[in-house]
C-alpha cells in the first residue's frame, strides 16, 4: 500500500483513564526540596551509570529494577501502591481501546508487530484473536515474561485455540527493529522512556515498517511531565511508581 494510505493513530494517555489525581504544585516548597537531590532513577542518574547512553540506561533500567517494577504493574498482583494501580488501570484502557479498534474484523493473517510489548498485554490478545504477532522489547526480561504470560495463558482450562501461528517475542530496540512489513505496527506507552530527540527518527522507522496502520500512545506535554521527565518519573509515574 502506498505510504499515503497509511493511517497514523495519536491518542494522549491523559485521555484514556476515568479519575485523575492533582499533581502536586511543582512551585511549592516541599516539592522543589524533592527535586534537591539526584533521584536513583533520574534521566541523568541512569545514563551516567553507563557512560552517558540513554539507550543503554533504559534497558539497563527495564532488565532490572523497572522489570520487578513494570510486571508487577502489568499484572492482577495486589502488591501495588496507589500510583501503581492508577498506571494500570489508564494503561488497560489503553489496550482495551487498541484491541476495539483492531478487533472489529477477523485477524487472521493480519501481521501485527508491537513494538514494546512489554509484558504481552496487547500482543497475547491481539494473537488469541488469530493475528500474526511480531512482540519486540528493548528488555529481554520483558520479552521473555511476555513469551512466559503467552504459555501460560494458552495452556489455562478454557484457553482459546493457539494461533495457526505463534507469536514471537524478541528483546529488540526501536531503533533496531528489523524485518516487516507488517500490516499493522503498535507502539504503546512506549516513547515515554526514550530520549526525546530521537523520538522523531524512531517514528519515522515504525512508520516505515506498515503497511496499513500505526498505533501510537504519548503523554502530553505538561511542566509538570516535564519536571518529572527529568527526573526519569515520566508522566506515568515512572521511577516512582
Amino acid at each position: 500500500m502506498p505510504r499515503a494510505a497509511r493511517k497514523l493513530f495519536f491518542f494522549p494517555r491523559a485521555h484514556t483513564r476515568t479519575r485523575r489525581r492533582l499533581p502536586p504544585d511543582p512551585t511549592s516548597p516541599s516539592f522543589l526540596n524533592s527535586l534537591s537531590y539526584p533521584h536513583p532513577h533520574s534521566r541523568a542518574a541512569q545514563a551516567a551509570e553507563t557512560g552517558g547512553n540513554e539507550k543503554e540506561a533504559v534497558k539497563a533500567y527495564f532488565n532490572n529494577v523497572g522489570f520487578d517494577r513494570w510486571s508487577r504493574i502489568y499484572s492482577e498482583s495486589d502488591d501495588v501502591n496507589s500510583v501503581q494501580r492508577d498506571i494500570r488501570e489508564g494503561h488497560a484502557q489503553t489496550v482495551e481501546k487498541v484491541l476495539g479498534w483492531l478487533g472489529g474484523s477477523p485477524l487472521a493473517g493480519v501481521s501485527v508487530c508491537d513494538a514494546g510489548c512489554g509484558t504481552g498485554s496487547l500482543a497475547i490478545p491481539l494473537a488469541f484473536k488469530g493475528a500474526s504477532i511480531t512482540a519486540t522489547d528493548i528488555s529481554a526480561a520483558m520479552a521473555d515474561e511476555a513469551a512466559r504470560r503467552y504459555e501460560a495463558e494458552a495452556a489455562a482450562p478454557g484457553a482459546p485455540p493457539r494461533p495457526a501461528t505463534p507469536p514471537t517475542f524478541a528483546a529488540t530496540s526501536l531503533d533496531e527493529l528489523s524485518g516487516g512489513p507488517w500490516d499493522v505496527v503498535t507502539c504503546i506507552d512506549v516513547l515515554i522512556h526514550y530520549p526525546q530527540a530521537k523520538v522523531d527518527a524512531m517514528l519515522a522507522s515504525l512508520v516505515g515498517k506498515a503497511s496499513k496502520k500505526v498505533i501510537l500512545s504519548f503523554a502530553p506535554s505538561t511542566p509538570y511531565y516535564e519536571v518529572n521527565r527529568g527526573r526519569g518519573l515520566g508522566g506515568r509515574g515512572h521511577g516512582i511508581a
